[in-house]
């Protein structure tokens, strides 16, 4: 099945495949689709050899996401695999194995060029468990920039999320053309503000992003059904994170309170994070430091904000090629809302909150839940909330009717099921 489907796709955009085989009695010949399954149940494929160029985000990229496989690149080489995405998924799946670490752990085929001068990749990384960062690369009119290695992120020991990027192989670093090879230097991004942020698309319909979940973003999902909420919960998980390990105090305030007081989720249409914190936070401090080894960029635009960097290990799957450079407030972010006692600590005041703060509303410090995360707010958020939004904070606001997922097909809609459960079985641990 993979094979035939790998070489049905090479042979789609043009790159002439031919298979090897691990038989020395095979020779080198063109084969059609029936002598090639043949073949495969017969000997051991080495490899699919083919003419031109493979890049993430090109054409044979695509048609293979879309047919449910994975392409990828181990130690330079590229790569295919069945993904989690595949509609047969449910019965390929096998829960008994461990998450693989190698691209030899697992089927796949190797994809080799038919010339070492046309097999130069335009995606500079490889594996890199040990290294500091993935090397940047400039080929042509193209460019890669230098990715945080997720190995050297230290997190929590309970903290899942990272354990399983930790232990999937490394991702190869996005390739970015045009306009986008201004996000391969990183000398001025504080100057640059939102410009330097990943550009990051993603869906908002309540119908199809409710409940959604960092760890969905470890199946890897396409453009085309990836929650935009996604994003933010990782982004809310893990700056959170930060200002608490630096002492900044942080707690949830506006939108993002919201969402965990009414269903304990982030709100599937809404745009940001808001955080609040105390102290202070400056462009070269312990909180830009720790989220710039996180791969986020900290940056101030009125407030201070933070958002995804082109460097994040998980770069080349939630980067959008066709997205312009980031306008203002135009890609997932957070807004950090400074807040200090006032009058003796007998209130408060928050940026952007309207009026002051009684200190016996905000002090001592309750908490929400949010896709199960414990987080700190103030210790009435209903008081808070109520000011803020109006008595009938629970109930949303009519919105224009959301897109929903296309057409709701059978297939696309089987797709989208697909997808969800096996984003489960990894958010609970591989077992349903």
């Amino acid at each position: 099945m993979l094979l035939t489907d790998v070489y049905e796709e090479l042979q789609a955009v043009g790159a002439y495949p031919s298979v090897n085989f691990s038989s020395t009695d095979e020779t080198t010949q063109e084969q059609d689709d029936e002598s090639v399954a043949a073949a495969m149940l017969n000997a051991g494929v080495s490899s699919v050899v083919y003419r031109g160029d493979i890049s993430r985000g090109g054409a044979l990229d695509v048609a293979l996401r879309q047919k449910g496989y994975h392409l990828f690149q181990d130690n330079g080489a590229w790569r295919a695999c069945v993904a989690p995405t595949h509609p047969l998924a449910s019965h390929l799946y096998d829960p008994d194995r461990k998450m693989s670490t190698s691209g030899n752990a697992v089927l796949h085929i190797d994809l080799t060029s038919s010339s070492a001068t046309q097999g130069q990749s335009t995606i500079s990384s490889k594996s890199t468990r040990g290294a500091g960062r993935v090397d940047a690369a400039r080929v042509g009119d193209e460019c890669s920039p230098n990715l945080v290695n997720v190995n050297d992120i230290e997190a929590n020991a309970n903290n899942r999320f990272y354990a399983l990027l930790q232990a999937m192989d490394v991702l190869p670093s996005p390739v970015f053309q045009g306009e986008h090879k201004a996000l391969c230097n990183d000398n001025d991004r504080r100057r640059r503000g939102y410009r330097y942020c990943l550009p990051i698309s993603g869906r908002k319909a309540s119908n199809f992003c409710a409940g959604a979940d960092r760890m969905e973003l470890l199946a890897h999902p396409t453009r085309s059904i990836r929650c935009y909420s996604c994003v933010l919960h990782m982004l809310l998980a893990d700056v959170y994170d930060e200002l608490k390990a630096t002492g900044s105090d942080p707690i949830l305030t506006f939108g993002t309170l919201l969402g965990a007081v009414r269903n304990g989720s982030m709100i599937p249409f809404t745009e940001d994070v808001d955080i609040a914190y105390s102290g202070s936070i400056t462009s070269n401090g312990a909180l830009n430091d720790a989220l710039w080894k996180k791969g986020y960029h900290l940056f101030d635009f009125g407030i201070w904000r933070v958002c995804v960097a082109p460097t994040h290990p998980l770069a080349a799957i939630l980067y959008d090629p066709d997205e312009p450079i980031a306008q203002d407030y135009a890609v997932p972010y957070v807004d950090l809302y400074n807040m200090k006692k006032q009058n003796g600590g007998t209130s408060w005041k928050m940026q952007e909150y309207k009026g002051i703060i009684p200190g016996d509303r905000v002090e001592p410090f309750s908490q929400v839940n949010i896709n199960g995360l414990p987080f700190d707010t103030v210790h009435d958020p209903h008081y808070f909330l109520e000011s803020e939004y109006g008595k009938d904070y629970l109930k949303p606001k009519p919105r224009k009717p959301e897109e929903a997922f296309p057409e709701e097909t059978a297939q696309g809609g089987g797709m989208h099921i697909l997808h969800k459960l096996v984003s489960r079985l990894i958010r609970f641990g591989g077992r349903g």
